[in-house]
């Protein structure tokens, strides 16, 4: 088996953009998993919603979620990977960026956390299939660790100068990066989907070399990094599709299940 080991990212990648499964990726997942193959998925997204997805599958999958934050393996049973944010540095971001006038949420446990159930708490609603908890000022003086914090922007540029903003305030204290062109992920300077994938790769012992991996955002740099093998959607943004090895079909059109309907026949 040429690839042991297959990190899939889930929004623009395995996930269609109606946020559905279709059946072709369904059982392309399947069959390579019955082959032998690790199949992990690798998301920006809450541990809840990430394993939402991976249940669809119908077979154990190990899970990366907040962009390498946390990451789970079926046959362990506590994490392989955490690295929540200190509360006193989630507060210090979120109120900084409700000083700008841009908008955030908080990851605490397997709930997300908004200061108010706005347009934008809603539409994040119907992405991860999970209701919003609105937390009213507390929102910017959180009692836990959160594993993540997100920003929404209006506009591809709006999220690119948050970036740029969130990173000259902050330096090496967190993570900072695009998860889609709207979506900024703040997270622990130590987490990423790429250092995650390495553990995982360490538990099943398995090289890097052995390692493949499909993305179509920023967040999926680091997981090309660490794999022996990169692929970018065809709706990839093109500074992933630069560094990718191969560039697939879109999400739409099953992209994925075209990959590993090659590896696995």
């Amino acid at each position: 088996m040429k690839y042991q080991l297959i990190a899939l990212d889930l929004d623009g990648t395995l996930l269609r953009s109606d946020n559905t499964l279709s059946p072709r990726t369904i059982d392309a997942v399947r069959r390579a998993v019955k082959a032998g193959a690790v199949v992990a998925v690798a998301t920006g997204r809450m541990y809840a919603s990430a394993r939402d997805v991976a249940e669809r599958f119908g077979v154990p999958l190990p899970i990366v979620a907040y962009n390498g934050a946390l990451a789970t393996v079926p046959s362990r049973k506590e994490p392989l990977v955490s690295f929540p944010l200190p509360r006193l540095l989630a507060g210090e971001i979120m109120r900084f960026f409700r000083d700008n006038g841009w908008y955030i949420q908080s990851y605490l446990g397997e709930d997300f956390c908004v200061e108010r159930l706005d347009s934008r708490a809603r539409s994040y609603e119907k992405l991860a299939g999970l209701p919003p908890v609105p937390l009213g000022e507390a929102l910017f003086s959180p009692t836990e660790d959160p594993f993540k914090l997100l920003a929404m922007a209006d506009t591809p540029e709006e999220a690119r100068e948050m970036r740029r903003a969130t990173k000259e305030r902050f330096g090496e204290a967190i993570s900072a990066v695009l998860s889609t062109a709207l979506f900024l992920d703040v997270g622990h300077p130590q987490a990423s989907k790429g250092y995650a994938l390495e553990r995982i790769g360490e538990f099943y012992q398995i090289p890097r070399e052995r390692t493949m991996a499909m993305g179509d955002s920023e967040n999926d740099r680091t997981l090309f990094s660490a794999a022996g093998y990169g692929i970018a959607m065809k709706n990839a943004q093109e500074e992933l599709k630069l560094l990718a090895d191969f560039v697939t079909e879109s999400n739409d059109d099953d992209g994925v299940a075209q990959v590993l309907e090659g590896l696995f026949p």
